[in-house]
């Protein structure tokens, strides 16, 4: 993971010249149709996690064969952990 620049780092920006009306709208548009798309993306992302989620509670999906997986490759160096177990909240989802 990468740390953001802090406004001092960041470059400073030339003015840049004022945009025509055509400009504007199109750039406008633009900004609206990357908006849509963001919130499109994050709402597939919710779902796809939801998903995974419920399965994983009936013991079935891609998350129990990958931590199935990771027991088979990793069981004897997690099976003497004192950390506590997570449980499934029955109702969860209402």
């Amino acid at each position: 993971m990468t740390r953001r620049a802090t406004k001092a780092e960041r470059p400073v920006q030339p003015p840049q010249p004022p945009l025509s009306r055509q400009e504007q709208s199109e750039k406008d548009q633009l900004l609206a149709d990357m908006q849509r798309i963001l919130r499109q993306l994050d709402q597939e992302h919710l779902n796809n996690a939801v998903s995974l989620a419920m399965e994983a509670a009936r013991g079935q999906g891609e998350l129990v064969e990958h931590f199935a997986e990771l027991g088979r490759r990793f069981g004897s160096h997690s099976a003497k952990s004192s950390q506590r177990k997570l449980h499934v909240i029955e109702g969860g989802l209402s």
